[in-house]
């Protein structure tokens, strides 16, 4: 008796699932990159002076007012609407 195309392609399927199931999660590999402590070696690679890790600074050059009006407009439920240079490279232009 001759299988039909049915219990051909079952029969196939279960073999590729079977395949599939022993290769194991690709990410748990020796050697592939793991996303641990990624973040953390980030910020120390970029971070100009180590010690602000420890404590931040202010911004000599400002006295916070325009930040406080910006965090009261959004409080008021009055936050403006941003606007965008038609020169700058992110209003979607390419060049």
């Amino acid at each position: 008796m001759r299988p039909s195309r049915h219990a051909l392609a079952l029969a196939l399927n279960l073999a590729l699932l079977g395949l599939l199931a022993a290769c194991g999660d690709p990410y748990q590999r020796p050697g592939t990159w793991q996303a641990e402590g990624v973040n953390d070696a980030n910020l120390k690679v970029e971070a100009t002076n180590k010690s602000d890790f420890i404590a931040g600074h202010g911004d000599a050059g400002s006295d916070g007012t325009l930040d406080a009006a910006a965090v009261d407009r959004l409080h008021q439920d009055k936050a403006r609407k941003l606007t965008i240079d038609p020169t700058s490279s992110l209003a979607g232009g390419g060049s």
